[in-house]
């Protein structure tokens, strides 16, 4: 192992400025692009993130983390964001950062970021591996949507906008405030439109989940997952992208199994 250096900077992604953070080792043995989540998520992981990179990072990997438009320290507006723009973000940070002729590129994602990972097709990545992904976007919406009715119920002690009602002002071209953050109708649409490719993202895909180890994968991640010669792997833990009181900065289960299925791919 030996030592990283660590510099920011901002990177052109088309017409917006992103800010990227990276972790980069005297010799590196490949780049690792990390996918964060999304809205409250990404906060509540940031911490986790910084700590796996720098772990990635002492194995010899360049590990790049960044802020998507409209987040962060990035430019634009989330509220004009939409799915293609967070798809071209990962494309144009795997263009621009320096990649080493024959040395591997991987992506790996958590919840949201798992989930444009295995979107990120066009990237040519060797490898995509994805920490508890979400398999269809309308069902994460949904679970976004509950949490805006939590946020009516606590702020006018009553649901005054039902989900049906706010989809429907969606449609209209209103935003939808979610955790504070405001997202545009263009980014609700496309969200409902979300789900896995067919084909493999990559030459090499592994998807991780939280839980009992010896919990078997939903049958719907079934298909997937044999479609596309997947790996599988259960980590026991709990979820700590959005309960605090699950937080830990090390996961140590969870990153000793990244760094195992890292290892297991590139020797």
């Amino acid at each position: 192992m030996m030592a990283s250096v660590y510099r920011s900077d901002f990177f052109q992604a088309g017409e917006y400025r992103l800010f990227v953070s990276e972790h980069v080792p005297k010799s590196p043995r490949g780049r690792v692009i990390l996918c964060a989540p999304f809205l409250e998520e990404k906060q509540f992981c940031r911490r986790y993130f910084r700590h796996l990179a720098q772990l990635l990072a002492q194995m010899d990997w360049h590990v790049i983390r960044f802020d998507s438009v409209g987040e962060g320290d990035s430019e634009g507006e989330l509220q004009d964001a939409s799915i293609e723009d967070a798809l071209r973000c990962i494309e144009s940070i795997a263009a621009t950062t320096e990649r080493q002729d024959g040395l591997p590129l991987v992506l790996i994602g958590l919840r949201w970021g798992g989930t444009l990972a295995l979107l990120s097709g066009s990237v040519n990545a060797d490898a995509v591996i994805a920490i508890e992904p979400l398999r269809r976007g309308e069902e994460y919406l949904q679970q976004l949507l509950r949490q805006n009715l939590v946020t009516q119920m606590a702020t006018w002690g009553a649901v005054r906008q039902s989900r049906e009602v706010l989809l429907k002002e969606a449609a209209q071209g209103k935003s939808i405030n979610i955790q504070g953050y405001e997202l545009g109708s263009c980014l609700i649409e496309q969200m409902r439109q979300v789900d896995l490719p067919e084909s493999a993202p990559a030459p090499r895909v592994a998807v991780i989940k939280l839980g009992a180890l010896d919990e078997p994968p939903m049958a719907a991640w079934h298909q997937h997952l044999d479609r596309w010669g997947a790996s599988y792997t259960p980590v026991d833990g709990l979820p700590f992208w959005y309960e605090p009181k699950h937080h830990d900065v090390q996961k140590i289960a969870l990153t000793q199994s990244v760094q195992l299925q890292l290892s297991e791919w590139f020797s």
